[in-house]
């Protein structure tokens, strides 16, 4: 179990670095220490023993609820700690499904980080034209 924390904590941390990278905003960082806190806890409470599907079907409750709430990087974080569990099962069906399903969260959170990035972008040109035509405007008064 305490390869399951190590595990977690590892898979975590790999998120947290790429929204890092990906310059979060300030909601984002506070839902991660949510998640980092939640992370902890659940390590805490496996360390005392349990088996691996019982703890994904913790995990599956955690996933629902980040889902509910559009935590698509927690959600995808507790998706890659399910298919991790279920990895160690032995259970090849459950790790390939639960994969599939953090590969997915991943893709719409890079997705959704990009149209984000378009549209300031966007609104940048659109300034740029603005105080272009300023200038254009005022070379005519003159």
């Amino acid at each position: 179990m305490i390869l399951y924390f190590k595990t977690k904590t590892t898979i975590f941390d790999k998120k947290l670095q790429k929204m890092e990278n990906t310059e979060k905003s300030s909601s984002s960082k506070i839902i991660s220490g949510l998640v980092t806190l939640v992370i902890v806890a659940v390590g805490v409470w496996s360390c005392g023993g349990g088996l691996e599907k019982n703890l994904a079907a913790d995990e599956i409750k955690q996933y629902e609820m980040c889902m509910r709430n559009n935590d698509f990087v927690g959600a995808s974080v507790q998706a890659g700690l399910i298919s991790m569990l279920y990895q160690e099962a032995g259970d090849e069906e459950g790790y390939r499904k639960w994969k599939a399903i953090e590969d997915d969260l991943d893709k719409k959170e890079e997705d959704k980080s990009n149209k984000e990035f378009e549209k300031e972008m966007d609104k940048i040109d659109k300034e740029f034209e603005k105080e272009m035509d300023k200038i254009d405007d005022e070379g005519d008064v003159e």
